[in-house]
């Protein structure tokens, strides 16, 4: 039984990697670099963070010449599972995708249709999927913090932004932990891979980290604010609320405001 996973510097990655027990056979890691304007950032990051045969990268693509201006690759995942199956012949294939997500590859559909495909081309039955599936990344964070008893690696170990032109170094950063209902405190210095703190690839990292009592200040106050506004409580009530949480840390709301949605 050969097991994949498309893995990357990111949070949904690492807690599927340390958090969620999804295999019983090993797994390979697998990250592909497409030579895209934020893939060599991840790339020296994984290099940073774990073994040289922890995660196997695959360095030999180039899909520059169709990535948009938003840094969005059509059909990104469809060609990542079509790729993996074929260089590792796997019967499963990881994707870390969680329930939150909102990209039109990267949820149980996707999975479905995918399996069908690999499944009828590779002449064997093929299962794409996710073990964090049916939680929100916010639900993650907090599980991983409630089993390990530890929050920093989720800060540490990971890597979430899409500004290539950042200066790639760690930084000692200060960051605060929910010590009461009301008050941010027992704040601490911590070497990490900050990223930007700008972009949505680093909100979804911060804002999600709340669930773990991880709080950083992020630098764009609108895309805060923003997401406050966008989420549907009803259909995603965890990522609703640690995007409230993580508006009140950067005093976007006042107490009495926070909950008027």
């Amino acid at each position: 039984m050969k097991e994949v996973m498309l893995f990357t510097p990111g949070l949904d990655s690492y807690l599927s990697d340390h958090g969620f027990s999804f295999t019983k056979h090993g797994v390979t890691r697998v990250y592909l670099d497409t030579n895209c304007r934020y893939s060599l950032n991840e790339v020296r990051i994984l290099r940073d963070l774990y073994p040289k045969d922890y995660v196997e990268i695959i360095d030999d693509l180039d899909l520059r010449d169709i990535e948009h201006d938003d840094l969005y690759v059509p059909n990104r995942n469809l060609l990542f599972v079509s790729l993996v199956q074929g260089i590792y012949d796997a019967d499963f294939i990881w994707l870390n995708g969680v329930s939150d997500d909102r990209v039109s590859d990267n949820n149980i559909e996707f999975y479905k249709l995918a399996s069908d495909v690999l499944t009828k081309t590779a002449g064997k039955p093929v299962t794409v999927s996710s073990s964090l599936i049916e939680y929100e990344k916010s639900q993650c964070c907090n599980l991983y913090y409630k089993a390990m008893a530890d929050n920093l690696p989720l800060l540490k170990n990971t890597f979430s932004c899409f500004d290539s032109n950042i200066a790639l170094k760690t930084e000692n950063k200060v960051y605060s932990y929910w010590a009461s209902e009301d008050v941010f405190s027992c704040t601490k210095p911590t070497v990490a891979y900050y990223g930007c703190r700008s972009c949505t690839a680093c909100y979804r990292k911060y804002a999600a980290l709340t669930s773990a009592n991880i709080y950083v200040e992020f630098l764009n106050k609108q895309l805060v604010y923003d997401y406050v506004n966008k989420i549907d409580p009803a259909q995603y009530p965890n990522r609703y609320k640690s995007a409230v949480e993580y508006a009140r840390f950067n005093k976007l709301f006042e107490e009495d405001s926070i909950y008027a949605k």
